[in-house]
């Protein structure tokens, strides 16, 4: 039967993990746009070096980005926003350039909004759990009261 039936802890491991990965992707895919399109339409540079991308994700680098996802893992979101045309790449020069479907996801704040609803279940479920903590002591502190309410009746 336990072979049938993983544990409920593990299950809530890798919705945890799930969660943590899904926010650091879109992080990725966000921070990567406003990037480009910050070069593109503030600076004038239509392509941004690989390197240049990948510095500027560290300066906004989150504690996940840095602590759980390894960075084989955000080499292949970059790739997924590539086969998403979010941002063309050239092989030969090692640039990354803003596609018009990118700009126009850019403009809808697709992924944006996508990122910010995670974040929003992230703190969500951080106070849910910090509320079941609270109102565990203040169960605790009543109790202590009536009991000790009752014992001085008692005398």
């Amino acid at each position: 039967m336990d072979d049938k039936f993983p544990s409920l802890s593990k299950l809530q491991k890798q919705e945890k993990r799930k969660l943590v990965d899904n926010c650091v992707k879109y992080h990725i895919i966000t921070t990567t746009l406003d990037y480009l399109v910050t070069s593109k339409f503030l600076w004038a540079k239509d392509a941004v070096s690989y390197m240049t991308v990948r510095e500027w994700l560290n300066k906004r680098a989150t504690y996940d980005y840095i602590w759980t996802v390894p960075a084989v893992q955000i080499d292949l979101w970059l790739h997924e926003m590539i086969w998403l045309e979010l941002v063309s790449f050239n092989q030969d020069k090692q640039e990354f350039t803003l596609t018009e479907h990118g700009h126009s996801v850019y403009k809808s704040q697709q992924y944006h909004s996508i990122y910010a609803s995670l974040l929003e279940a992230k703190y969500s479920r951080k106070i849910a759990f910090r509320s079941i903590i609270v109102s565990i002591f203040a169960f605790l502190i009543s109790f202590v009261t009536l009991v000790v309410t009752y014992l001085s009746y008692i005398k």
